[in-house]
């Protein structure tokens, strides 16, 4: 599970290995200092280095920058909408399709998307811990959509090319 934490926020999954392996290491050596708290669980404690490992992993290595235009008109999907075409998805497109599309996101896309959507942080939270603006965070998540669908538009459709061959 963690190492599929790793594997979602970062591009290649020999980046995840290391993060991963460097992460578990840092856990090892800081388990004493975890206090088991009702709300905050050994596995969310793990979940969250995992997390911050890959964040720092992608920050060392700035080869993305976040972007923010300002003249982008934003158009925010609900909660309920993007849960029913999530829903609609998964019966189009597999789980790992869709893994593979969002690892091939901007890192900055990547990240955001990951965390607000995956972890369910709130563009505020998600401002603080990247070190950008709380319109940064929501024109990255937007971009990130925008691609994604795009992305799987573009699956279906050479989908349905090879049905229209065969």
């Amino acid at each position: 599970m963690l190492l599929g934490v790793c594997n979602r926020y970062l591009p290649s999954y020999a980046d995840a290995e290391d993060v991963f392996q460097e992460a578990f290491i840092k856990i090892f050596k800081n388990i004493q200092s975890f206090r088991n708290q009702s709300e905050f669980s050994l596995q969310k404690w793990m979940k969250r280095i995992m997390i911050n490992a890959s964040i720092n992993y992608l920050r060392d290595r700035k080869k993305e920058r976040f972007t923010y235009d300002p003249d982008l008109t934003l158009e925010f999907i609900s909660d309920e909408q993007d849960s029913a075409f999530f829903d609609e998805l998964y019966e189009m497109i597999s789980a790992e399709e869709i893994l593979k599309i969002v690892q091939a996101l901007p890192n900055g896309y990547r990240m955001v998307f990951n965390l607000y959507a995956m972890e369910s942080c709130s563009h505020d939270d998600i401002a603080e811990m990247l070190g950008i603006s709380v319109n940064t965070s929501k024109t990255q998540l937007f971009k990130a959509r925008k691609k994604i669908i795009a992305a799987i538009q573009h699956k279906l459709e050479a989908q349905m090319v090879v049905r229209k061959i065969v």
